[in-house]
Formats: C-alpha cells, structure tokens, sequence
C-alpha cells in the first residue's frame, strides 16, 4: 500500500462535523458561563429575573454565528488544499533505463518518489535532497520554502546527504 502526499488541513469531516463544532463551541469560557447559567435557570425558573428563553437565544445565536464561521474557514481550507494538490511537480521514472522524468501532481506522489524541482518553485513534499547545484563551505546545499507543508513562512535550509554528494 503506497502513502499517499496529499494535504488536508481542513478540520472538519463529515463524521465529526456536529461533535467537533459542540466541542470548540462550548471550550470557550463565556459559552460555557452561558450554558451554565442556563442549566441553572431551568433547575430553578422562579428565582431566574429573566425570561427563561433570553439565554438560550443568545447563546444559540452565537453557536450559530461561530458555526457558520468556522464552515465557512473550513469551506476556504478545502480549496486552498485542492489547488495545493492539483500543482505541477515532477518526478522520476524509476520503470525505465534512460531515468525519465514525467509530469503529475502533487496527490500522485508518493512516499519514495524521486522529485526533480528548479529553482523557485514550492517544494511539494516533505523531501530528503539528493543533490543540488549549489555548493557552499564544502556542503551541496538549498534553501526551500516549505510553508506548503508545515505552515512556516521562513525559508529553511536542507543539505544533500552525505552519500549522494559529489566533491565541492
């Protein structure tokens, strides 16, 4: 069974969608206080100043309005990961003797796949560097931008590995 490479950064399935919501809902301190409150007015409604219904409605409405929020980033996360997976990369061909290098995306690759990248370009996956064409203090080096992957913005350094390197 081949790994797939593919990102998923959405929070939500369909499966823990209603769960998951309750749960970052009524995490946060004030829900909480409110759901308390409410508890207890129904416990003991002659005692509560208020009508039985004020409380519930607030704290519904504001369940309401964080829930469509949090769809609505979920809905943004979705697609940012959809076109994330849909990018160009190219890998190598290991079927053949010449050592071709075809085109696919980024949810076709897997766990192994030798990836050729130029420079500038995203880095698709998590990668091991095999060589590169720079050489710096003895060392084959790159700089790649992984924010793709781990969602840090500074560019970070990887060096090829000491097996696959050839003399500086």
């Amino acid at each position: 069974m081949c790994i797939r490479d593919s990102i998923n950064t959405s929070k939500f399935t369909l499966t823990n969608f209603v769960p998951k919501l309750l749960f970052l809902n009524f995490s946060r301190l004030g829900n909480l206080i409110f759901l308390i409150i409410f508890i207890l007015m129904l416990a003991a409604s002659d005692l509560s100043p208020f009508y039985q219904w004020i409380i519930p409605f607030q704290l519904f409405v504001y369940v309401m309005f964080s829930s469509i929020k949090e769809i609505l980033f979920d809905l943004q996360r979705r697609k940012f990961d959809e076109m994330m997976n849909n990018l160009p990369a190219k890998r190598g061909v290991l079927d053949t003797e010449k050592g071709d290098i075809e085109e696919c995306k980024w949810r076709d690759l897997n766990v192994g796949d030798l990836i050729y990248m130029r420079k500038d370009e995203i880095v698709p996956a998590d990668v091991v560097v095999l060589d590169t064409s720079e050489c710096r203090h003895k060392k084959w080096i790159c700089y790649a931008d992984t924010s793709a992957i781990d969602g840090k913005s500074q560019v970070s350094r990887k060096e090829a590995l000491n097996l696959t390197q050839r003399p500086c």
